[in-house]
């Protein structure tokens, strides 16, 4: 009993003296966690780049003569299917720039075109109808906007702007070039990954096996294997909702017969891989272009979108993500938020699944310590 205390007291001791150097040397850590992500974002990215691309490689081994005994198939396995995966990844993203932005960009022109006359003829109603309510025909009076001025104004501060981003752009092209150099290097990394992932999996259990506790070696391959089937149902599971999500929208806009069918569900199907609010990003937007058409056909669109989501959020993301991102919509919402803002669009992606492995790791520990509490309480009463 005495020993235990002792080594308890040890860790404790062990604990305070690195929390307090941790304290004191925090800039010093944090410069050399920067210098570390920097040098190895090559790496990281790469490894990103690989299990996104191993999610679809999977999927076409499993249809790519999987029974044959054939040696040229078996040796064309893997790099065929890459191929493949990489063609389809490519292909989506042009598919998703030649639709959504030319429509986008005609769009938002129509609305510079159209908006001026609107707000002239609103300006007249209101005049017509409140010719008593001397405020409003003040208010009226006061609201005279020289539209030609305006959008000069904006395009030449998107002209000047860009003009600043080019210059920019031109006096940081070293900076540009590294760039291109470490997400080169990142995707020849994510190929070798893929290649070779089965021996990469035996080397990293070799060591393993060869450095570590089997209590710690079976610690660190479950909390693996939850983080490989957590992330793995998680971005497959909303690159299929999204597609779903899109395609149900794209039907529900023809039968409804909304303008723009095509390219608002394009763009909310995509904005849905965005978790929690994706989806209303991609509705703002549609529904501002439909605006362009018909106020009264934007507000019936946005109710179909909330009703919409309803039945995706309850019946559909459930059954195609499963259990394995069983995260509530507060974490999520956090999670969103911090991923955001510390590493952009990627953070959003990669701090769901990473949010969710720790929800899930912490949920099972609680359950386990107040399991353990209870037994120990319970024999306590029985000697008692």
């Amino acid at each position: 009993m005495k020993n235990l205390q002792y080594k308890t007291l040890i860790k404790i001791a062990v604990v305070a003296v690195l929390a307090c150097l941790a304290v004191i040397y925090f800039n010093r850590i944090l410069d050399l966690i920067g210098l570390f992500l920097n040098v190895s974002f090559p790496l990281i990215l790469g490894a990103i780049f690989a299990f996104i691309l191993d999610i679809p490689l999977r999927r076409l081994e499993s249809v790519y003569f999987p029974k044959s005994r054939n040696k040229w198939i078996t040796r064309t396995r893997r790099p065929v299917c890459i191929v493949l995966a990489l063609a389809v990844l490519t292909l989506i993203i042009l598919l998703i720039v030649l639709i959504v932005i030319p429509e986008m960009i005609s769009c938002f022109q129509f609305i510079a075109e159209a908006f001026p006359p609107l707000f002239e003829e609103a300006k007249l109603w209101l005049s017509g109808n409140f010719e008593n309510v001397p405020q409003i025909q003040e208010m009226l009076d006061t609201m005279n906007v020289d539209w030609q001025a305006l959008f000069s104004n904006i395009m030449s501060g998107f002209v000047s702007g860009a003009g600043g981003v080019f210059s920019s752009v031109f006096n940081t092209l070293i900076s540009i070039v590294n760039g291109v150099v470490q997400t080169f290097i990142a995707f020849i990394f994510a190929i070798y990954i893929v290649a070779n992932k089965e021996k990469l999996k035996r080397q990293t259990t070799h060591l393993m096996e060869a450095y570590l506790r089997p209590s710690w070696e079976n610690k660190i391959l479950s909390i693996l294997r939850l983080s490989n089937r957590t992330f793995s149902s998680y971005f497959a599971g909303q690159c299929i909702e999204a597609l779903i999500f899109g395609t149900l929208c794209f039907i529900g806009m023809l039968i409804f017969r909304f303008p723009y069918a095509l390219t608002i569900s394009i763009l909310i199907g995509v904005t849905a891989l965005i978790p929690l609010v994706g989806a209303f990003i991609g509705a703002i937007i549609g529904a501002v272009m439909i605006l362009t058409v018909s106020p009264l056909q934007m507000l019936f669109f946005l109710i179909f979108i909330i009703v919409l989501q309803q039945i995706e959020g309850n019946m559909i993301f459930p059954r195609v993500v499963g259990t394995a991102v069983s995260l509530p919509g507060l974490w999520t919402l956090a999670a969103v938020t911090l991923g955001g803002g510390l590493f952009g669009i990627l953070g959003i992606f990669i701090c769901v699944p990473a949010a969710s492995v720790i929800y899930q790791l912490l949920g099972t520990n609680v359950r386990k310590r107040i399991k353990k509490k209870k037994t120990s309480e319970n024999e306590a009463s029985q000697e008692s």
